[in-house]
């Protein structure tokens, strides 16, 4: 069996419901034929709603959350960024601040070469300003890094950071690096180095343009090492929150929790929402069971997904035995990919792992589900056995594969609408190729 990461068999998890969560950020408009509101279509009974109707559904809301997100909203950032790059050389005088920084973050160097260093926020303080083309440091003030500048009209705009002297050291060995000097010819004298970090409980960041916030960031972290610092993945707690506000727009992590202390109740879990303004628009959250052998031998008992778009299209669920079903994706990859009835069987014990379901306006009844079902590509000399995520409807009688149902004729606008949103950013913040455009239509299963 092929090993899998904590990280892999979470994504491979949500995988199961990812495709109907980003379609579901779609729109509901007024008036469409399956009717609106918490009554839905067909006397109120969203599980009732035909096909069609249920694509008209995610369709309009995609479009409505699309229609809230005004990239102007953005363009005075945009237009700092610009200018920052534009014009902000370091020079000198930040790299040799950054350097004695960084100096100041060696512990001790030991006898074999081994150099340790503990990076802590602490010794990254100062305060800088851009004038006439350069930088200069105006300050020495511990507790905070601030950079003031001026925008392209010479409005006043400051960046600033700040964090707390109190946190906890970590260390782990995929921090540690191998380093060497290079004295013009040829690197030399290389050594080990150690490298660990005091994560600061608080963490704020705040941008902000004559006197006016445009940009905030608050990241609240706390951690509890069973061998401190000494990171072991299979006992360790952290516990994080964060905030960020961009003019109107607001995201908010009210958890993201990992908790490997727990005994047979070991879980990661994390949850957030996007606001504009007051408005919620999408509210997602997991959570995962399970333990930690070693770093890359996880054992996930069962994984819980929840998505909610403007409280109109939700997708939830849960599934069980994460490593058994990563066991029989494998076979079906590599064992049967020849062998129509094992492929199948094995299809069975997965969907029977499963239960992912897609909802309207917050209802209980599913207007549909995820499975998978067995694929057979017949390319004519040869052909293979695989596996292809369905929807299903509620009678059972109803099966399209993903890339029926979000096919790319019915969700032209939506795609349209996505791929103008993302141009509209790329060149806003200068990151814009004439020659690409972006593609997000679903794409036909490639062959092994």
């Amino acid at each position: 069996m092929k090993k899998k990461n904590w990280l892999i068999m979470l994504c491979m998890a949500m995988a199961l419901a990812l495709p109907a969560v980003l379609t579901s950020c779609g729109d509901d408009e007024d008036g469409s034929t399956n009717g609106g509101g918490n009554n839905g279509g067909n006397g109120g009974n969203t599980s009732e709603l035909t096909v069609s109707q249920q694509k008209e559904r995610l369709e309009s809301t995609a479009l409505e959350l699309m229609g809230k997100v005004n990239t102007n909203d953005f363009q005075s950032i945009a237009d700092l960024f610009e200018q920052v790059t534009d014009n902000g050389d370091p020079g000198d005088v930040l790299s040799d601040w950054f350097e004695t920084c960084a100096d100041a973050c060696k512990l001790t160097v030991l006898g074999n070469g081994t150099e340790r260093y503990l990076y802590t926020a602490s010794n990254f303080y100062g305060q800088f300003t851009y004038s006439n083309g350069r930088w200069k440091q105006t300050g020495k003030e511990s507790g905070n890094l601030t950079f003031n500048f001026n925008n392209q009209n010479g409005t006043p705009c400051q960046l600033k950071v700040t964090a707390t002297a109190k946190g906890a050291t970590l260390h782990h060995n995929s921090f540690d690096s191998w380093e060497s000097d290079y004295n013009g010819q040829w690197y030399n004298d290389e050594h080990f180095k150690e490298n660990s970090f005091v994560v600061p409980d608080k963490v704020t960041v705040t941008l902000s343009q004559g006197g006016t916030k445009l940009a905030t960031a608050t990241v609240n972290t706390k951690l509890t090492l069973s061998n401190g610092p000494e990171v072991d993945l299979g006992k360790d707690k952290a516990y994080v929150t964060a905030e960020l506000m961009v003019n109107d727009y607001k995201i908010v992590v009210e958890k993201a929790q990992y908790n490997m202390a727990g005994g047979s109740n070991n879980t990661a879990t994390a949850s957030a929402k996007l606001y504009k303004g007051s408005e919620l628009l999408v509210t997602a959250s997991a959570s995962a069971a399970g333990t930690v052998r070693e770093e890359d031998d996880p054992i996930v008992k069962s994984v819980s997904v929840s998505c909610d778009v403007l409280g109109k299209v939700q997708v939830r669920g849960t599934v069980n035995n994460v490593n058994q079903i990563s066991d029989y994706l494998d076979d079906i990859s590599e064992k049967y990919y020849n062998n129509e009835e094992a492929t199948k069987n094995a299809i069975r014990k997965i969907n029977e792992l499963t239960d992912l379901g897609l909802y309207f306006d917050g209802r209980q009844d599913k207007s549909a589900e995820v499975k998978y079902q067995a694929r057979y590509d017949d390319y004519g000399y040869n052909g293979y056995w695989s596996e292809e995520q369905v929807i299903v409807f509620p009678d059972g009688s109803a099966y399209q594969s993903f890339e029926e149902y979000f096919d790319e004729y019915t969700y032209d606008s939506v795609i349209r609408k996505f791929e103008d949103i993302c141009e509209q950013f790329a060149k806003m913040f200068g990151c814009d190729d004439d020659n690409d455009r972006y593609s997000y239509a679903p794409s036909h299963r490639k062959s092994n």
